[in-house]
């Protein structure tokens, strides 16, 4: 909800830096979010390929939809050192350039918030735990 409204409420909220080619993204990790998304601008401005994909529909929080016809299919970035490859939906969502969705936690389960430390562990490739720091901006 806090990206599709453009609210950067920092203490509700864990923020990570992606790095997609020379371009820094500031990305909300978002389990309300079913799918993981990038910001159109964003995306043009990071020279990411674009791929015409199913038509979806998102709601925001207030109600009224939004639609995403494109996406980055397999887009590589890299989050405090790790590689990371990704498909993420087009969407003019605002406050962030990305979220990284349900759909995006999922993968990387077991997944671990402890939001007084600020860290995020999450297992990579099925068996490597990582452990990221909160980069609020």
């Amino acid at each position: 909800m806090h990206a599709l409204i453009g609210s950067n409420a920092s203490c509700h909220t864990f923020t990570l830096q992606l790095h997609i080619g020379d371009k820094i993204a500031a990305a909300l990790v978002n389990s309300g979010s079913d799918i993981s998304f990038i910001n159109a601008k964003f995306a043009v401005k990071a020279h990411c390929v674009l791929s015409t994909v199913p038509e979806i529909q998102v709601a925001k929080a207030n109600g009224k939809p939004m639609t995403s016809q494109s996406a980055c299919l397999s887009c590589p970035y890299i989050i405090q050192g790790h590689t990371f490859t990704t498909n993420f939906r087009l969407l003019e969502v605002q406050g962030y350039d990305i979220i990284l969705g349900a759909d995006w936690i999922y993968k990387h389960r077991p997944v671990g918030l402890n939001m007084q430390t600020r860290q995020f562990s999450i297992t990579k490739d099925g068996n490597k735990l990582i452990t990221f720091f909160d980069e609020s901006f």
